[in-house]
């Protein structure tokens, strides 16, 4: 049986593609194509060779000299290379002879040709197989490095976190510590626990996994937070609440809130019920990011993403939480030290 169908292209369309079709190539450099471009250089200067065709000379009669290849540095006059050429007929008779040369040789030494292959064949199986074994090498090698630096950065956090907290234990006054652990979903580590029951946090509670979900991260915990103190008792609010933001990426994952109702949050909070907000950001740019959020300037600083810069992190925000839990209020350059930081070891 046989099928029809409507046609995919009209016939004014197929003959507009044959004609373009039937039309003999042409190069970026305007010259037309031939089968060896680009493989033939000069002896003398080294530069390709630039295809000589006939039928650039727009004429009924072609000559054998018509076809060939001259040196680029000679046409373009940028170099000293003499005006010699090299016919296509020359070349190709050349090529032809090598081909017959190398088959002969072949038909008449089988046994020996395929004995050469074979020993160039192991040659390069051998140098491919040992670029192999030092590129796994290297990348075993580059793998042990991020993974130690990982490990480090791991125990950075870990240990800055629990040498935060022992550190306001030691505090006078109470403290109540809320931890939201972010990546493409928020957990929170802490809910409002007296800084005196807070346990060292370990591997197991810390994690890195997926993206950033940095505004619901923030969204989810003013909410939170905010109607825990609004249907507290007066004499169980905390005087003051101090909000940080660490994190090491940008927004990428949040579905519940955007950049907009945060801000909208963060600056009700701030002039309704006085709570100060830090933004410390790495691999971004802090300080805009923060913009976006209602929080100033001054309150937003990059850290440099590593063990020391980490470590770094904590100490300062410890001396921020010292000193508004003293009822100071926060000093202009409580970030100067992560500021010298990230500027002496590659920031912009």
């Amino acid at each position: 049986m046989i099928c029809t169908h409507e046609a995919i292209i009209d016939q004014d369309t197929w003959d507009i593609a044959r004609k373009i079709r039937s039309k003999k190539p042409r190069v970026a450099n305007g010259t037309y194509s031939y089968r060896l471009s680009g493989l033939v250089y000069c002896a003398d200067c080294d530069p390709r060779m630039g295809f000589i065709s006939p039928e650039a000379n727009h004429s009924e009669t072609h000559y054998d000299s018509d076809s060939a290849f001259q040196c680029g540095n000679y046409r373009s006059k940028s170099g000293e290379c003499v005006s010699h050429y090299v016919k296509t007929s020359v070349l190709e008779a050349a090529i032809l002879q090598a081909i017959q040369a190398v088959s002969k040789y072949i038909l008449e030494n089988e046994d020996e040709f395929i004995q050469q292959l074979k020993a160039v064949w192991n040659e390069q199986q051998t140098r491919t197989a040992n670029n192999g074994y030092q590129e796994l090498a290297e990348a075993k090698k580059r793998m042990a490095e991020l993974d130690e630096k990982i490990n480090k950065l791991y125990e950075s956090t870990i240990g800055g976190f629990n040498s935060m907290i022992e550190q306001q234990k030691k505090a006078k006054g109470e403290a109540l510590i809320s931890t939201v652990l972010f990546d493409n979903v928020s957990e929170i580590l802490h809910d409002r626990v007296n800084v005196m029951d807070v346990r060292p946090m370990t591997d197991r509670d810390y994690t890195v996994r997926g993206c950033t979900a940095l505004l619901d991260a923030i969204g989810g915990a003013i909410h939170h937070i905010g109607n825990v103190h609004k249907y507290a008792r007066p004499e169980d609010v905390p005087e003051h609440t101090m909000f940080v933001i660490t994190t090491d990426g940008m927004e990428n994952a949040s579905r519940r809130y955007n950049s907009e109702k945060v801000k909208q949050m963060i600056e009700r909070q701030k002039a309704k019920y006085g709570w100060e907000f830090l933004f410390l950001g790495a691999k971004i740019d802090a300080v805009e990011t923060a913009s976006q959020f209602g929080i100033g300037a001054d309150r937003a600083v990059n850290y440099q993403c590593d063990s020391e810069g980490t470590a770094l992190n904590y100490e300062v925000v410890s001396e921020a939480i010292s000193s508004v839990r003293c009822s100071a209020p926060l000093n202009a350059d409580w970030k100067k030290r992560i500021d010298e930081d990230y500027k002496k070891r590659g920031g912009k």
